[in-house]
């Protein structure tokens, strides 16, 4: 087997001599064998490659062997630019072809390539393509970029966490820009630079961006930044412009050297990056991507419990949540809170600490870091572009576009805009107004609350007090309050010990007279304000009766309940309400002694 880069093809015996190569390197590898032919390999001409004596040993020999010649033209959109090159690899394709014989021949292009009809050697690729068997090639994924990346590793060692998914969100799955930024990467290293470092300072990029440019010719230098300048105002440099603006020769020069790419009939800088440093003579700052694959109550608890604890492996922080998780589960919440910067993996150990000494393990720490983590993350910049509403689907959009080697079920995509949704609304990011929220999961309690004001009248507290209690026991104790779950944060707003504005949870002025001596107390005053509760008190206390009933709450406070409940859950409510009642009572009577 035998590549040629097409892109070297300076005259028009380029296919004779490639197929040459070919024949010459195999009789020199032992795979046809030396000596055989008594007289050097010769063409008929430069458009008849397979009918000279000398081929037709070779093509004997290699029937009688079972032996195939394979021959592939790399980057063969390049054989369009020159006329009688490509009629002589069409001669070439068509006799191979038509003779059917141990001799294979491919031929790779990018799939973007246009040929306008009008091009001679349009009619000719039609019909060059429908002789072959064309296939294409899957799109470099993660594990082949992962592949690289340990390449580089077995060099200089095992790279953070943090280096390694820099260099791979920056990479646009490009193979080459991968190697090409795991090079630079080498290079930093070996100059002194360290790892963690490179993180910090944008992968030290400029001194790459400068070493592009030093190679280039004055008229490139001028195209390039010609080409970046148009693409950064969105009108991009079109192929129909080649030679009126800039010429063939430069627009060649800067696609060979992988500094501009072309998408259809555009012309783009490689890298935004690099077309921003075009435009501005600075380095932008490398935006950050990853995907969310849990939900924000799940990654605040887990990062909560290291509030007292130096380290923690799964099995240890699985033992020490309250509701019972997945392993897989509680390793979706530490890959997320290891890409988004607050831990991280010590090497070697299946245990994890938080990331550094500035970290703060609390709750209002966690919000006020993911707040400030998402304005340099990828994701969330191409969200603020979006159009109003932004609903799960334009996010999911979003996140295919960017992680295209995956292949999740739509179901799944829809599952991570989802989450990504309920961390963006716990955060004081402006997107929050324009984000349509979910109507499952954390949204739901979102929704909820955008019409508290109007529920407060007619609500009826969900939990008995015993269950507040307890909660704002927890409360006081340093628990999380959005991870507490949605019968317990309806039944707090309804009270007034909690708010929601701005699209965040906060706690009520009331909150700070709370004190473990106090809970009964203050929660009694509070649940006094709730209508219904109120009214269902004031019956319990002139009731007529030894022993106040749910039933007698029925009959002679009827206002209390809606009149579309079942009796059955009139029942239920009614007997919700009188607990309360009794509740309020006991304890005033209490704090009178």
């Amino acid at each position: 087997t035998l590549a040629i880069d097409s892109r070297s093809a300076l005259s028009s015996n380029f296919v004779a001599l490639s197929f040459e190569k070919l024949i010459t390197n195999s009789i020199a590898d032992g795979f046809i064998k030396k000596g055989l032919f008594s007289k050097r390999i010769e063409f008929t001409s430069n458009y008849d490659l397979l009918s000279s004596e000398s081929v037709v040993e070779v093509l004997d020999f290699l029937e009688k062997k079972n032996k195939v010649l394979i021959l592939i033209f790399d980057q063969f959109e390049d054989i369009f630019k020159k006329d009688e090159l490509f009629k002589s690899f069409y001669k070439f394709l068509s006799d191979v072809t038509d003779l059917q014989q141990n001799l294979i021949i491919g031929f790779s292009w990018k799939t973007e390539i246009l040929i306008p009809s009008e091009n001679e050697a349009y009619h000719l690729w039609q019909q060059a393509k429908e002789q072959s068997q064309p296939f294409e090639i899957s799109s470099f994924g993660s594990k082949e970029i992962n592949g690289i990346i340990t390449q580089l590793e077995g060099t200089i060692g095992k790279i953070d966490i943090d280096l390694k998914r820099r260099l791979i969100e920056s990479s646009q799955n490009y193979p080459w820009l991968i190697k090409k930024l795991c090079i630079h990467v080498l290079d930093q290293i070996r100059a002194g630079k360290e790892k963690t470092d490179l993180i910090d300072e944008n992968l030290n990029i400029e001194p790459l961006f400068e070493n592009d440019l030093e190679k280039l010719e004055t008229d490139e230098i001028q195209a390039i930044k010609y080409i970046a300048i148009r693409a950064a105002e969105g009108n991009f440099f079109d192929a129909s412009e080649v030679d009126d603006k800039i010429s063939e020769q430069v627009i060649s020069s800067l696609r060979d050297k992988r500094l501009i790419i072309r998408s259809g009939l555009n012309y783009n800088i490689y890298w935004d990056i690099f077309r921003d440093y075009l435009v501005t003579g600075q380095v932008p700052r490398i935006g950050e991507s990853y995907i969310i694959r849990s939900g924000i109550n799940s990654c605040l608890d887990i990062f909560l419990k290291f509030q007292n604890e130096p380290s923690l492996s799964p099995i240890e922080i699985q033992s020490k949540l309250k509701k019972s998780k997945t392993t897989e589960a509680i390793e979706n919440s530490l890959i997320d809170l290891r890409s988004i910067g607050l831990i991280r993996k010590i090497e070697k150990q299946e245990k994890y600490v938080v990331s550094n000494d500035s970290i703060e393990v609390s709750e209002s720490f966690f919000i006020k870091y993911i707040s400030e983590k998402f304005e340099n993350y990828t994701i969330y910049n191409q969200i603020l572009e979006l159009r109003p509403p932004i609903t799960n689907e334009d996010i999911v959009e979003v996140l295919k576009s960017n992680f295209r080697s995956y292949t999740f079920k739509d179901k799944t995509w829809r599952t991570y805009a989802n989450y990504l949704i309920n961390w963006l609304s716990s955060t004081d990011l402006d997107v929050n107004e324009n984000i349509e929220l979910p109507t499952r999961g954390g949204g739901k309690k979102f929704n909820f609350y955008r019409n508290l004001e109007a529920q407060v009248e007619n609500a009826m507290l969900r939990n008995t007090p015993k269950k507040i209690e307890e909660c704002l026991i927890g409360l006081l104790h340093g628990e999380s309050l959005i991870n507490q779950n949605q019968g317990f944060l309806r039944d707090l707003a309804i009270l007034g010990i909690i708010t929601y504005k701005n699209r965040k949870f906060s706690y009520s002025d009331i909150w700070n007279e709370f004190n473990s001596e106090n809970v009964k107390e203050l929660l009694s005053k509070q649940a006094n304000q709730i209508p219904k509760i109120s009214k269902t008190l004031e019956y319990y206390l002139n009731a007529k009766v030894i022993r106040v009933t749910a039933k007698d709450v029925i009959i002679n406070v009827p206002e209390v309940l809606d009149d579309d409940l079942k009796d059955s859950s009139k029942l239920i409510y009614a007997g919700y309400l009188l607990n309360w009642a009794k509740y309020i009572d006991s304890t005033n009577k209490q704090s009178h002694k």
